[in-house]
Order: structure tokens, then sequence, then C-alpha cells
């Protein structure tokens, strides 16, 4: 099907199509070429880049994947998944404040997005900062109260108590 998509016209979004159905079939090095390729269409297509950074990390090229990351977001500023991608990367790499950065900056363009509000909470806690944590434990248990997250972090800061 994605070869398909390619057959009609070659553009970024059917280059990651295409990605998309090769990372599914485990075809991890042909996912990357198709990656390459969205991107060698349009450079600021952010999913692409995205995706492709989130592969780097994973194969342990973190040098090459923080740059893809912050290449995403400069292009695509307002773009929540990577935002919230390159927040999880610098999680991984230590980068806790500047982790919380692009947390919060993906909970104003997305004020909904649960993920980034959780994920915001943990780094939060491992920064000492509880009184965030219990502000977005009240947005939680608000809006979402039997969700997972809400109830980790409610869980959290009981432990604290």
């Amino acid at each position: 099907m994605a070869d398909r998509a390619l057959e009609i016209e070659a553009t970024p979004e059917a280059y990651y199509l295409q990605a998309m159905t090769l990372g599914r079939l485990e075809r991890k090095d042909d996912e990357l070429k198709s990656l390459q390729a969205a991107l060698d269409v349009d450079p600021d297509f952010a999913p692409a880049r995205t995706n492709l950074a989130i592969r780097q990390a994973q194969r342990g090229d973190r040098e090459s994947a923080r740059k893809n990351f912050e290449q995403a977001v400069a292009s695509q500023p307002y773009d929540v998944r990577a935002l919230y991608n390159y927040g999880a990367f610098l999680v991984e790499s230590g980068d806790l404040e500047g982790a919380a950065l692009r947390f919060e900056r993906a909970i104003q363009i997305g004020p909904r997005y649960t993920q980034a509000r959780f994920a915001l909470a943990m780094v939060s806690a491992d920064l000492g900062d509880w009184a965030r944590v219990r502000e977005i434990s009240v947005f939680l248990d608000e809006r979402v109260p039997e969700s997972d997250e809400a109830k980790q972090i409610r869980a959290l800061l009981e432990e604290m108590s």
C-alpha cells in the first residue's frame, strides 16, 4: 500500500507512510531510508524528522537524534508530538530542565495533552517541584480522574505525604 502511494506521487507524506509501514514490518533500515527520502523532499517535514530522531536515539546515535529533534522543533514550533518526543529524549539524556521546557510548550499548544502533563509531573517530581506536581494532579483529577496518569500522580503525591 505504501509503495503504491509512492507510485502516485513522491511526497514527504507518501515516504512517511511508507516508513511507518516498514517500521511495523520491522524493516528498520528501509524505514530509515524512507524517512530520509521524506526529508530530501521537504527538510521541514517534522513528522519524518521526529521519527528519524526517535530511531536514531534507539540505535544509540544520540547526537544525530538531538540535532534532528532540534530541527523538527525549530521548523515546526507548534508540533506537539515533536516537542513531547524531544522532551522524552531529554529526560533520557538527563536534561530534566530542558525536558520540562519542551513539555510545558507542548501543553501550551495542546492543553489537553495528558501525556505531556504526566511527563511534566514526573520531571517536576524529579526536580523537587511538588507544587507543580500538585497543580498537574488537580488538573488531571478535574478532567480525567480515572486515567492511569491521574492515578499514578495521586499515588506519587500520597507516597510523598
